[in-house]
């Protein structure tokens, strides 16, 4: 192919080092549609692009804001489920059994990760009251014995020292 030229200027007008970015023509590329697996698609299938794209004639940047109209809501990037669907069935190569079997596996595969989610984040509440309840006992332990936080801390570091050079020996 042709070697890239950059559009990036490092040098300006007056012979100082400048950067500046500009854009002449645009190059548009419209994707396939496929099937996608994502497992987190709010109800239905999941829709992607593909690999491969139709390439549109090259426009200058001008002529493309002209025509493109105005951007989009987050909201407008939203496909409603029976849209997919009629897209993938439209669109592309897949059969309305593979639909169905794909469906059926990604709200599987979303509920396992979900299980997995549930079950990893219970642990972490448990150890969170734990660590809460040793805290707790070490104030009251501080209160009842009228101890600083900092002798404590100098008697938890000994001990830790002691323990240390007991495994050592062992």
């Amino acid at each position: 192919g042709l070697p890239l030229k950059s559009c990036l200027s490092f040098t300006g007008k007056d012979g100082t080092k400048a950067r500046r970015v500009s854009f002449d023509m645009i190059e548009v590329r419209k994707y396939e549609r496929a099937l996608g697996d994502n497992p987190f698609v709010s109800s239905g299938l999941p829709l992607t692009i593909g690999w491969r794209y139709n390439l549109c004639p090259k426009v200058s940047l001008g002529e493309y804001e002209m025509v493109r109209g105005p951007a989009l809501q987050k909201n407008q990037f939203r496909v409603p489920p029976d849209v997919r669907k009629q897209i993938l069935l439209e669109q592309t190569d897949v059969s309305h059994d593979t639909l169905k079997v794909t469906e059926k596996s990604i709200a599987k595969d979303r509920k396992k990760i979900l299980q997995t989610y549930r079950s990893a984040a219970a642990p972490v509440a448990g150890q969170q009251l734990e660590e809460l309840s040793e805290k707790a006992k070490r104030k009251l332990k501080r209160l009842v014995f009228l101890t600083s936080k900092t002798k404590e801390e100098k008697e938890l570091w000994e001990m830790a020292h002691r323990v240390a050079l007991q495994k050592l020996e062992d």
